[in-house]
Formats: structure tokens, sequence, C-alpha cells
């Protein structure tokens, strides 16, 4: 193979890379593998990889031309080796990812992950949800008094910081219920309140024993899709209430954290048990 033809396999195979993470980021694909602090690395990267391909014919030629003009240049050294195998193992395992993976986790690879039911594994995240809990609650509403000695203020619902839908239902995430079941201050604002949360549904094999329960999963990521976990807490599902495994539902009902064979689970007595579209983020980070 002569050396031009290397030249353009080498800048093809840059093009090839950045093209593709240009692609994973523009098609949104990059949102199911990566958390959303570090996606613009990939783009940038993206985008160096395209340069680079540009501009690597032109400096690869100048450079053979240069060592080829030194008469203390070794015969061949302007030419570098071409390795058919080097070519397949940079191409073929990203192009087969690229085609064959999917945007969101199958049932079997959920189970052999090991789903997390309550939020003893996951600390920081629980302190990053506590801190945004206490100053929540340290900051007045809109138009509420400053307290003073002699109109001492009145408590605020211990849910007041908690987003809710217009029909003032908390619009909650399964691992903040989850935070309930270590953390007893979040516990108090979430027990007994009506919830709308979204996630997929899958059978409850455990702590189901008149066999009315079913888990609502999501996954939860650290970095990237490699660290990401199960996490689900438990409903009881209306009468008649039939879903296919993994399919996304919308999920409204009461909660209440009991205990179960001495550990505390989240359990929502659902009163309602929707379709629903998968967020736009599919992974909880």
């Amino acid at each position: 193979m002569t050396r031009s033809w290397q030249i353009r396999i080498h800048a093809a195979v840059l093009a090839f890379w950045g093209g593709l993470f240009l692609f994973f980021c523009l098609a949104g694909r990059i949102d199911a593998f990566l958390h959303p602090m570090f996606r613009p690395y990939v783009l940038v990267a993206g985008i160096v990889l395209l340069g680079l391909a540009a501009l690597y014919p032109a400096a690869a030629r100048r450079d053979a031309e240069g060592c080829c003009a030194d008469p203390d240049c070794a015969p061949g050294a302007g030419a570098s080796g071409f390795r058919p195998g080097n070519l397949a193992v940079l191409v073929i395992p990203v192009l087969g990812a690229a085609l064959l993976s999917g945007d969101q986790f199958s049932a079997t690879t959920v189970l052999n992950r090991g789903i997390v039911t309550d939020a003893a594994g996951l600390g920081a995240a629980r302190d990053r949800f506590s801190g945004e809990r206490d100053e929540a609650s340290l900051a007045p509403l809109p138009g509420a008094e400053a307290p003073s000695a002699e109109n001492p203020s009145t408590p605020t619902a211990p849910a007041d910081y908690l987003p809710r839908d217009d029909r003032g239902r908390i619009k909650a995430e399964v691992v903040d219920l989850l935070f309930g079941t270590q953390d007893e201050g979040v516990r108090r604002d979430f027990e007994g309140q009506v919830v709308t949360v979204v996630g997929q549904v899958m059978p409850a094999r455990e702590s189901n024993p008149a066999g009315d329960r079913m888990k609502l999963v999501r996954m939860f990521m650290v970095c990237c899709a490699a660290d990401a976990r199960p996490v689900a807490l438990l409903f009881r599902k209306p009468p008649g209430f039939e879903a296919a495994d993994m399919s996304w539902v919308r999920v409204t009902g009461r909660v209440s954290y009991p205990v179960d064979s001495g550990s505390r689970i989240v359990l929502i007595d659902a009163e309602e048990v929707t379709p629903s579209e998968p967020p736009e983020e599919s992974m909880l980070f």
C-alpha cells in the first residue's frame, strides 16, 4: 500500500471517531451513557478529532517529504507500515457498539446489577439531597413575614420545598423516596403524602406477601453507564393493572414507610397507574 493511501486511512479513522462522538451528542444518545457534567467533553473531543482528521494529511506528507530530503534519514523511515489488525481494533468494536447497543438497560441487566431498595449505598446523593432540603427549609417562602419575638412565625409544612403538580401532588423521583428509609427528616416530608413518580415496572419477588406489589425502577448514575445501578421502590398495584416488564409508567398514590423483615422500605399505595413516556433524562443522578 502506498504512503498516500496510508495517510488517507489514518485520517479516515480520526474522522470516524470524531463523527461518531458528534453523532452520539447531536442525536441525544450520549444522555443514556454519561452524566451531564461530562457530556460537553465528548462534544469537544469529537470536534478536535475531526479537526485532526482534516489537518493530518498535510502534516503527514510534510513530515514524509522532510524525512526523505534528510541525508541522515534511514530508508523507509518516511513511511509507516500499515497493519489491518490495528485498523480493525480501532474501528470494528466501536462501530459494533454504536449499531447494536440499546439506549436503555434490559430487565436481565437490571437484575444482574442488583436492585437497591434503600439509600444506604447512595451516601453522596443522600447528602446532596439533604443539603437542598436544609437550604429550602431555611429559606422563607415568597410573601412570608420574617419571624419576630412579638409575632412568632408559624412553621411551614415540611414538604413546602418539594415541587408539586397542578393538583397539589408531590412530583418525586424514586431515589428521593428511598432517602426516607435512612433519613427521618425526609421520611416525615413524604410519609402520608400523595406523590406522582415515573419509572419502569418490574415484578416484586421479595416483600410481596399478598402478590399485589410491583417494583418501580430507575437507573442511578454517578459517572457513566458502567457504574449505573438500579434503584427501586414498591407500589401496591390497583385491581386489574397489567404492564409489560420495563415499560414506563406513572404511579400516583400515598407513601408509607413500613418495616419489612427488619428493614424499612418504601411503599406507595397506588391510586392510579398510567402509561408514561420516558423522561427526558432516563437516568437519575
